[in-house]
């Protein structure tokens, strides 16, 4: 309380910063370390791009001769509600199909399409259900 989030917040309630938002540009700056730096600059003010992700999206990832990984790790959990278990993405490789999905959707601006470790996957090719 009491930052410039904070101001930010109780001046735009319909457009408030939530937990679980993302930063995806400072200062038309795009990339983490460019990012940072901006941040650590002293400036009078600070221009930031932010990103809510969608609760649910579609990734269709198709394999040809020149990339057939998928290019991500995942792992059985169970879920916060305790009733069944999920598949969470563990890890993602920049040179899988995941990786490049997520390389072409930033690059379009896209944000809310990227995928991250910690998500779950709800589906894969029409199965659904607890992933036991």
């Amino acid at each position: 309380e009491g930052g410039a989030m904070h101001q930010w917040n109780i001046e735009h309630p319909d457009a408030r910063v939530r937990h679980g938002d993302m930063i995806v540009e400072v200062n038309g700056m795009r990339t983490i370390d460019a990012m940072q730096q901006e941040l650590r600059e002293e400036t009078e003010s600070v221009d930031l791009r932010m990103c809510r992700w969608n609760e649910r999206f579609i990734i269709t990832l198709e394999r040809s001769e020149d990339v057939s990984k998928l290019g991500f790790k995942f792992a059985r959990r169970e879920s916060d509600e305790g009733h069944r278990s999920e598949l969470k993405v563990t890890d993602i490789s920049a040179d899988g199909l995941l990786g490049r999905h997520n390389e072409r959707a930033i690059a379009a601006g896209d944000f809310r399409l990227v995928a991250f470790p910690g998500m779950t996957i709800e589906a894969c090719n029409a199965e659904e259900g607890d992933a036991d």
